[in-house]
């Protein structure tokens, strides 16, 4: 039997927590929340996880999403080509929005 997938949900909304670690462990993946960049920061220096789904939008008075992206990347170099062209998404995203 293999092991599940375990994926890390960061975003500062409870509500956004509970609905998508539902749907996702519905499907049979394991779900850690963290409800700021600091917390996924930490969580990601001690355990491995198959995918993170960040939220760029996290509160102003803390680690921002982008800068969370940018942390993410320099503590583990599996992320690393991933969060790339994430990244680079993400940047011009924001910047269309403005």
């Amino acid at each position: 039997m293999r092991k599940p997938k375990k994926i890390l949900v960061i975003d500062d909304e409870p509500d956004f927590h509970s609905l998508f670690s539902r749907i996702l462990e519905q499907e049979g993946y394991v779900v850690i929340s963290a409800y700021s960049g600091e917390e996924a920061l930490e969580k990601l220096t001690y355990e491995n996880f198959d995918l993170v789904i960040l939220d760029l939008v996290l509160p102003p008075n803390k680690k921002t999403g982008l800068e969370t992206l940018e942390e993410i990347r320099k503590i583990n170099s599996k992320y690393q080509a991933n969060c790339q062209r994430w990244f680079k998404m993400a940047k011009n995203f924001i910047s269309d929005s403005r």
